[in-house]
């Protein structure tokens, strides 16, 4: 259509292309925001652009003289890296309205952008990380002294709920360092590749990586791999992101799939010798070539998945996914102290949690109305007292969280967008 929406077999997927035929419809790197954004790097012929979509609308376009990864920032802006043709490397904050170019301090090669729990972000590069508060001011962060390795190059940089990091790379493995100390993960001691992409932490602590092996997992210091004879596709896996209802979706050059965690589980401890892929509507589109990023994957705030491809921005809607059922009401607050991940779950009458007073406070919850169907729920709105300035709605899929929380008692305030007597 005019927004350049292709619908691929209505109701399943969908491709987002470039509205402009004339211009190239693979997508570099995407990501997605909790105002709804999305925005995409695109190139074709020298020419690249950062496109702005936003709540199913494609929104505008900034023209760049060169570009590669982009995250999208909490308020609809984003940030792209300029790091292909030209010699001076340099970062691109821009809406749709303006844009600024501040320069980079010294990297060589692509770059790769990552954003944290913490609000830093991060700069992977064939040279150095660097790092932000502010993403205009860059410093390098201090990695231990390790060999020369051709064409090595440091990827996406994951901050743990404890603020620790692991550090993806092409070449060394992945780097990780706990309470500012540094172990490297490699073939030599255990892990499955020395190619390692850090995608994704669950609320256990539990690791989950792309790698040129398969699917990685990282739990209590042991690795275990799924590969093509658990049942992928291919041994590559560029990234991995949660949908939400029970699935972990991967994506590499054979295309996209999901798998349930149960059966991750099951193969994992030997009760299963494979998984099954789950792609909704099989068909040509699903074995799609994927692109490298990062960020090449992302959930929206209405709990979308998107891909990047070299067929455009692979869009699966939220009710493709096959949900299970919503949880009963419940808010569950996780923080972090002295490394160890602290957890807990309130429930019906139950309206209080005491949390440890020295921990980085971490408030983690997903909003939900139980025995309604899924269109009768009326969009629920919260407001965290003396953080919140005012009602928030809540996006669709229920998913919340704060950081940095300041110690004492808090009052989250719950309440139906219809109106009606709100939950403290």
């Amino acid at each position: 259509d005019r927004d350049g929406l292709v619908h691929m077999a209505p109701p399943a997927i969908e491709f987002w292309r470039h509205p402009e035929a004339a211009r190239h419809r693979a997508i570099y790197s995407l990501d997605a925001s909790a105002d709804g954004s999305v925005w995409f790097s695109i190139e074709h012929t020298g020419r690249w652009a950062a496109l702005h979509w936003k709540d199913g609308k494609y929104i505008g376009k900034q023209e760049l003289a060169d570009s590669g990864s982009i995250l999208a920032l909490p308020d609809g802006s984003a940030a792209v890296v300029r790091d292909l043709y030209l010699p001076e490397k340099a970062i691109c904050l821009m809406n749709d309205l303006s844009m600024e170019t501040r320069p980079l301090p010294a990297i060589a090669g692509r770059a790769y952008l990552s954003k944290g729990h913490s609000g830093r972000f991060w700069i992977g590069s064939a040279t150095n990380v660097l790092e932000s508060a502010d993403l205009k001011n860059w410093k390098p962060l201090e990695l231990p002294r390790l060999p020369s390795i051709h064409r090595a190059t440091w990827l996406s940089v994951l901050e743990l709920t404890n603020r620790n990091l692991w550090i993806g790379s092409i070449g060394y493995g992945a780097l990780q360092i706990s309470n500012g100390i540094p172990f490297l993960h490699n073939t030599s001691n255990g892990a499955p590749s020395n190619i390692l992409n850090p995608s994704l932490e669950d609320p256990d602590g539990t690791l989950w990586f792309g790698s040129t092996a398969g699917l990685v997992r990282y739990r209590r210091g042991q690795w275990f791999r799924f590969g093509p004879e658990h049942g992928l596709a291919e041994s590559l896996t560029i990234g991995v992101v949660d949908d939400l209802h029970g699935r972990l979706w991967i994506h590499g050059h054979q295309g996209i799939a999901g798998i349930h965690r149960s059966e991750l589980e099951a193969v994992a401890d030997g009760r299963a010798a494979q998984f099954r892929l789950f792609r909704p509507r099989n068909g040509a589109a699903w074995v799609t070539e994927c692109n490298a990023g990062p960020p090449s994957a992302a959930r929206d705030s209405h709990g979308n998945l998107w891909f990047a491809t070299v067929a455009g921005a692979m869009r699966v809607p939220r009710e493709q996914l096959v949900a299970t059922p919503k949880p009963a009401p419940s808010i569950t607050s996780a923080a972090a102290a002295s490394g160890t991940f602290w957890r807990g779950i309130l429930k019906g009458s139950v309206r209080q949690l005491d949390c440890p007073p020295d921990a980085d406070q971490v408030l983690d919850f997903t909003l939900a109305n139980p025995g309604r169907a899924e269109a009768e729920i009326a969009p629920i709105q919260y407001r965290l007292e003396g953080i919140d300035s005012s009602w928030r709605t809540a996006p669709t899929d229920g998913y919340i969280r704060y950081h940095q929380l300041p110690p004492g008692r808090l009052t989250l305030r719950i309440r139906s967008a219809e109106g009606g007597e709100d939950i403290e």
